[in-house]
């Protein structure tokens, strides 16, 4: 019986290693804005907390994809300099 009710009953107090923060940390690092479903159903967190995180997830996205853009534009910009061709 005892071995019924374990495989009935999830042991709400174990943490899911899903739900952890350092996976978090690891997937917003590695996969950035695609780890925003694991920050929304991390229950661990309050309602603000998710928000707030995705919202900042959202805005480092957009904040690198501009740093990238300056950053080969003036990589452009300097080879066509080096080749002696003008850019437009």
């Amino acid at each position: 019986m005892d071995q019924e009710q374990s495989l009935t009953k999830p042991d709400s107090t174990k943490k899911k290693v899903i739900h952890s923060y350092w996976l978090l940390i690891v997937s917003i690092a590695c996969i950035g804005p695609f780890a925003i479903p694991l920050v929304l159903n991390n229950p661990r967190m309050s309602k603000k907390g998710r928000v707030l995180v995705s919202i900042l997830i959202i805005a480092l996205t957009v904040g690198l994809i501009y740093l990238s853009k300056v950053i080969l534009s003036s990589i452009y910009t300097q080879s066509l300099e080096n080749l002696g061709i003008d850019a437009f």
